[in-house]
């Protein structure tokens, strides 16, 4: 058995093709892999956009202001976190959301 093509892969022997095959799909993965990421990039980059059109910091002692770009991003993951906009479409108590706020 000395067939040069034959290389132990994993215990178990593989040909130069199945190893090229198995080469070609995690290459194929990893691109997938790096296309949903760079998707999610964008997207996340979108809402950014968005929300420094439409977040307003608000101080009743002081004038409304647009948050700066990292605030942006902090407000999106505690909002993610908590559930934020969930919990505000369900609430029912009219002034809960004035108590949140300040």
């Amino acid at each position: 058995d000395g067939d040069a093509a034959d290389k132990s892969f994993g215990g178990s022997r593989v040909s130069k093709r199945q190893q090229e095959k198995r080469e070609r799909m995690l290459k194929k993965q990893r691109e997938k892999e790096a296309h949903e990421a760079q998707k999610e990039s964008n997207r996340r980059k979108k809402m950014l956009r968005v929300a420094q059109k439409s977040i307003m910091l608000w101080d009743p002692r002081a004038s409304a202001r647009k948050p700066p770009k990292e605030s942006a991003d902090l407000i999106f993951s505690v909002g993610e976190l908590f559930d934020l906009p969930l919990t505000l479409q369900q609430t029912t108590d009219p002034d809960f959301l004035l108590r949140t706020i300040g």
